[in-house]
């Protein structure tokens, strides 16, 4: 089965070859065929019209021939008994004589005038005469009939030739586009002769046959023909024709035969052993075998170079093959890595709630989705003492490994810089500062801080360039407007300011990075702060976690399926008063 498969190229190109030299061997030969038939033909046509016009000449010798072929017409039968009977005409009657000479030279001799015997004999000479001339025509040229044609209607006509008699020939036009024009009338000059070839199936003979109108006086008499056999030669241009088909196909056997064995050994026999190396590549994976079998195919041709090609193919698949199962390792490592430096970072900043079960002035939550593994925001809120709390939303420039390392440096600074006392401004400066001695990487964090005094709701926060809070006074949510400084990193002598804020019981607190109103849905529309708002103050009454859920649930209703470009990060803070 697979070698059928394998000669199934071969079969198809030996088939189309076939079909092609032997269209074109046919083509030529039938061609050549006609034209040498054309060409033998048209040299018959000048012979044909020159005895043809001899013929005529002979016939105006007598100056009544209109009125011969229609007495022939009624009374041929007769007259050629006679003739076969060899009657000769009485030249030696003088009376006889002296009328047969006004016949011959009186173009006004009424022939009716004279006895039907006279007309007899008259008829006689004529036909005595036309058939000797045509007998010699005929002998001489080798014509296999000369006659003369009177055309009687569209399926009759009527025929005399050598035999002397009066004969009615049916035909049909169709067959005979001659006795088609002469019918028509396209026939109106002697010098026009009508040519016309065709198969006589009573003779079994290829007949050619030439035409010429006889007037005399002005009136159409009849038709002059010479019909000639060209049988021998369009036999012998067929035969010819045959062999030479016969031939070519011999030739083209052969020729067919050598081309499908050289296909077969340049071309099919190594592609196959490309195949073949190619599945057994795909089941081994043995670039060392595919090479040794490519270095085996000897053809200089497209095909060398084929295999050729294939096997440094097969040598480069195994080297890139190589690296890819390198490189799938080094992001296996890579990404177990990235997931350990997560799993830090979520132990960095707060993440068991509730936070302070046992803190009845306040209810806090938070949140962190980072876009990559890991991120480069961050928030936190620690007690510094029993009455004060330490609340902290960062974004770091730039994301991945470089953000999350710079992001936990920075919590860690800002951690232990609060925990040392101090107001927001003072904390922010002394961590700027700090960062700002050793940035060689020049990245820089946004950072809200505020402490909230829980005795009294007096909250006191400082902003290093961070978005502004969301403070819940009252019934509903409103974005404080709060004074910027700017982000720590970006110069040592920053200074910074404090706010202050009195919470009473009810208030709240939303703090957030850009992340958030930045999200952008596939349209590249941003959610903003004011959608923000709108959900905030849809609810105003949730705890701080169901707040926290319901914006995610907003934006990623706003987002649907574009991608998250950016970390969002969230705090939200209740007071309930002391």
């Amino acid at each position: 089965m697979k070698k059928n498969k394998k000669r199934k190229l071969l079969v198809e190109i030996s088939l189309i070859t076939t079909i092609i030299f032997s269209a074109i061997f046919v083509n030529y030969s039938v061609s050549d065929y006609y034209m040498t038939q054309e060409v033998y033909l048209s040299a018959k046509n000048e012979m044909i019209a020159y005895d043809i016009d001899g013929i005529r000449n002979l016939l105006l010798t007598f100056d009544n021939m209109k009125w011969f072929f229609d007495y022939m017409k009624v009374n041929g039968d007769e007259i050629t008994a006679r003739l076969e009977r060899g009657e000769q005409p009485p030249y030696a009657d003088t009376e006889y004589f002296d009328t047969w000479m006004k016949y011959l030279s009186d173009p006004d001799f009424d022939v009716n005038s004279v006895s039907d015997e006279y007309r007899a004999s008259f008829a006689l000479h004529i036909g005595g005469f036309c058939r000797e001339v045509i007998s010699n025509m005929k002998e001489r040229f080798n014509y296999v009939d000369v006659f003369f044609l009177a055309v009687h209607d569209e399926h009759e006509s009527y025929i005399i030739d050598d035999s002397g008699e009066k004969v009615l020939r049916s035909h049909d036009v169709s067959e005979h586009s001659a006795i088609k024009q002469m019918l028509d009338g396209s026939i109106k000059s002697e010098d026009q002769t009508v040519f016309e070839k065709y198969y006589d199936k009573s003779r079994a003979i290829y007949c050619y046959t030439g035409y010429e109108p006889f007037f005399q006086d002005g009136e159409l008499v009849g038709y002059i023909g010479l019909e000639y056999d060209w049988s021998a030669f369009h036999n012998d241009r067929k035969r010819r024709m045959i062999i030479s088909i016969a031939a070519a196909f011999a030739v083209l056997l052969v020729l067919n035969g050598l081309l499908v064995f050289y296909l077969n050994v340049k071309a099919i026999a190594p592609v196959s052993k490309v195949k073949e190396s190619m599945l057994d590549y795909m089941e081994n994976k043995d670039s060392e075998a595919v090479r040794e079998k490519m270095n085996g195919i000897r053809v200089r041709n497209e095909i060398g170079v084929l295999a050729d090609s294939f096997a440094g193919l097969a040598e480069e698949m195994n080297r890139y093959t190589g690296e890819i199962r390198q490189l799938t390792a080094d992001r296996e490592h890579a990404e177990a890595e990235l997931s350990v430096a997560a799993r830090i970072q979520e132990d960095i900043i707060p993440g068991t709630f509730p936070a302070f079960p046992e803190r009845r002035e306040f209810d806090i939550y938070a949140s962190m989705d980072p876009a990559r593994e890991v991120g480069g925001d961050f928030y936190d809120f620690f007690m510094i003492d029993d009455d004060r709390l330490v609340m902290v939303m960062a974004d770091v420039s730039g994301k991945g490994v470089p953000a999350a390392l710079f992001m936990m440096s920075t919590n860690i600074r800002i951690h232990e810089r609060a925990s040392m006392g101090g107001t927001p401004a003072e904390i922010l400066s002394s961590v700027n500062a700090n960062i700002c001695k050793n940035n060689q990487s020049l990245m820089f964090v946004t950072v809200w801080l505020g402490i909230l005094e829980l005795s009294t709701g007096r909250l006191i926060a400082a902003s290093a360039g961070h978005e502004c809070p969301m403070i819940k006074k009252g019934a509903k949510y409103e974005m404080l407007k709060d004074k910027h400084g700017r982000p720590l990193g970006v110069k040592e002598s920053s200074a910074y300011e404090n706010y202050e804020l009195m919470l009473k019981k009810g208030d709240g607190l939303f703090v957030y990075t850009d992340g958030v109103a930045e999200a952008t849905d596939k349209d590249d529309r941003m959610f903003t702060t004011d959608r923000m708002l709108e959900v905030l103050n849809s609810e105003t009454d949730l705890s701080p976690e169901d707040t926290l859920r319901n914006m995610r649930r907003a934006v990623d209703d706003f987002v649907k399926d574009a991608p998250q470009f950016d970390d969002l990060t969230m705090l939200c803070l209740k007071y309930y008063g002391a």
